[in-house]
């Protein structure tokens, strides 16, 4: 059951991410409903976490956490997601945002989040305590660098 979880996870984000792209990619667009998306995404997860940590017993949940392949998935994640972050900056560019930094970091948390989807096809650590802990620390880091990224090259 836990490894199509991850799927539905990191899709609930992607399926938040790409909605707030295309919303912030046009100017005068309001944010509310972006957050409303992302919050619902954070809700499933947090969900997910939770009765991952009622099912475990607490002598269990640092191995659940930690995992096997923590650093592989901090590495990898990045770099399945440097391709589809370069690919949406550069379709990004013909929109008119007003605001290009969250614009980017949206682009980077969707490309985050297609890193994460190939890399957990292959990930044996399928808890959703070491997807909210892994996975979205490497997502997050994307989406960082998608809103340094495009704070400069998304202006219009």
């Amino acid at each position: 059951m836990r490894f199509p979880l991850k799927f539905a996870l990191v899709g609930c984000f992607a399926a938040a991410a790409g909605f707030a792209a295309l919303r912030l990619g046009r100017p005068g667009a309001d944010a509310r409903p972006v957050r409303v998306a992302l919050a619902l995404a954070a809700g499933a997860l947090l969900a997910a976490v939770v009765v991952e940590l009622v099912a475990t017993p607490m002598g269990g949940w640092t191995t659940k956490i930690v995992g096997r392949n923590w650093l592989l998935c901090l590495a990898s994640i990045p770099m399945l997601s440097a391709g589809p972050l370069a690919i949406l900056m550069v379709a990004l560019r013909r929109g008119a945002p007003d605001r290009p930094a969250a614009l980017g970091a949206a682009a980077g948390l969707l490309a985050g989040t297609v890193g994460a989807l190939f890399y957990g096809a292959h990930c044996v650590d399928d808890s959703p305590l070491f997807v909210a802990a892994w996975y979205s620390l490497a997502i997050a880091a994307i989406a960082a660098v998608g809103g340094a990224i495009g704070s400069r090259l998304l202006r219009w």
